[in-house]
Formats: structure tokens, C-alpha cells, sequence
């Protein structure tokens, strides 16, 4: 099975940011195109990653699983929202959308650290950004590319046109991490939880 940790999002936070992706793709024709050549994520699998561990058998799992139960980890902490962001960050045509964190990326780069030192070979080799992937580019065919390189620096294959500085409203408690199982489908990503973790509990967040 394939397997990562993660942060989940509350289904009440997740019809927020749904919401708001929805006002991008909507709010005028040229923001339209600017995100045609996305696929968007399923509401559903809003989460932010923390590590991304990949195919494990039964006896890995039960490794892991023992392994993430023995990590001190961090106290709860409170996520507020940001604006949309992309990978790459500036250069080339992008590949991510993502609700980007106004606060609280310094609670999940702590958790991120704790749970890396554990697991080193599955670590990040760049920095860590922690985020909520929403929307990932389709396929670029030849014609595709054609296309973008003649209407280079407009809606196609840039973010120029979109709303960058849409806020995604949204606030919520980040009490505890996931180890999901990912199950890939013709229609995406589903993902199971497979154990929880909580994190320290410190007053009134």
C-alpha cells in the first residue's frame, strides 16, 4: 500500500476552501482559462502533507505505525489560511495550486521536523513548505506546448491571471496527525486513515 503522514482538514474548513476555489475558477473569463489546464482536487482529499513515505508492505506499515507512536510530538497549535500559491514559485509554467498558511506553518514545520528525524529517508531534500494542494496541471501535449509558447505571459499556462491575492477563508485546530493509506482510482486519490496521532494539548489555542 502506499502510505503518507499528513494533516487532516476539517470537513467544515474543507467546504470553505472548496468554496473559494470555486470563486477563482468563476470570477471572470480570463481567470477561467488561466485554470483550464488544471485538474481540481476533491474536496474530500484536502489535506497538507507532511511526509510522503510511498509503498509499504503489512510488517513496514506496523513498523511505521509503532515507530510515529514513540515521537514526542509538538503541542496543538491553530491554522489560519492564506492566499493561493504555485510550484514552481516563480519561473515556468506551474504545476501546483495551493492554499498557502497565514499562520500556523511554523507549527507544522515543527511537526515535520520531529517526524523527519525518524524517518530521514523519506525527508524533503528542499524546503518544506506546508500547504493544501488544490488543483494539479493536466498533461501538456505538443500542442498544448505550441499553444503556451505562443501566448506566453497570458492565461495559459500562468498563474499572472488569477487572483493571487485571494485570501482562502478558514481557521481550524490542528490537534493531531494521520497516517493515511492512498488509494489511487480512474477518478484520483482516496485516502484512508489508518491510525492517528494526537498532539499535546496546551489550554485554550
Amino acid at each position: 500500500m502506499r502510505i503518507f503522514i499528513g494533516i487532516p482538514i476539517p470537513d467544515s474548513v474543507r467546504s470553505k476552501i472548496w468554496d473559494c476555489a470555486d470563486a477563482i475558477k468563476m470570477q471572470n473569463e480570463t481567470a477561467a482559462k488561466a485554470v483550464s489546464n488544471f485538474r481540481w482536487v476533491d474536496s474530500r482529499c484536502y489535506h497538507i502533507t507532511l511526509l510522503f513515505i510511498g509503498e509499504a508492505q503489512p510488517e513496514k506499515v506496523a513498523r511505521i505505525r509503532k515507530k510515529i507512536r514513540e515521537i514526542e510530538l509538538p503541542p496543538a497549535f491553530r491554522v489560519d489560511l492564506g492566499p493561493i500559491g504555485r510550484f514552481p514559485p516563480r519561473k515556468g509554467p506551474p504545476r501546483v495550486l495551493f492554499a498557502a498558511l497565514k499562520s500556523g506553518a511554523e507549527g507544522c514545520i515543527s511537526i515535520y521536523r520531529k517526524v523527519s528525524i525518524d524517518f530521514e529517508e523519506f525527508a524533503e531534500r528542499k524546503e518544506f513548505v506546508p500547504h493544501i494542494t488544490l488543483a494539479r496541471a493536466k498533461k501538456r501535449t505538443a500542442r498544448t506546448a505550441r499553444s503556451e509558447s505562443r501566448t506566453s505571459g497570458s492565461a495559459t499556462g500562468s498563474t499572472n491571471a488569477l487572483p493571487i491575492e485571494q485570501l482562502f477563508s478558514g481557521r481550524f485546530d490542528v490537534t493531531r496527525i494521520v497516517l493515511y493509506e492512498s488509494k489511487l482510482g480512474s477518478d484520483g486519490p482516496r485516502y484512508r486513515e489508518i491510525e492517528s496521532y494526537d498532539l499535546a494539548l496546551r489550554g485554550e489555542l
